[in-house]
């Protein structure tokens, strides 16, 4: 794994953290909200990627 995607492994994972922390001192449920941040994630990426087109091309084979 590069180091970008380490660091950023840490940070999510520190960002969840504080929202569950949060979230707990707040008397909230830290698994809804945190669900509710994936839900909304994941719709915004689906949106993102939605006109996205890919094309592949085989290469023929070399003997």
């Amino acid at each position: 794994m590069s180091s970008e995607l380490t660091a950023l492994h840490g940070e999510l994972a520190s960002l969840r953290a504080a929202v569950a922390s949060l979230a707990a001192n707040q008397g909230a449920d830290p698994e809804q909200i945190i669900g509710a941040v994936r839900e909304a994630a994941d719709k915004g990426v689906a949106e993102a990627l939605a006109d996205l087109r890919i094309t592949l091309t085989a290469a023929p084979e070399e003997d």
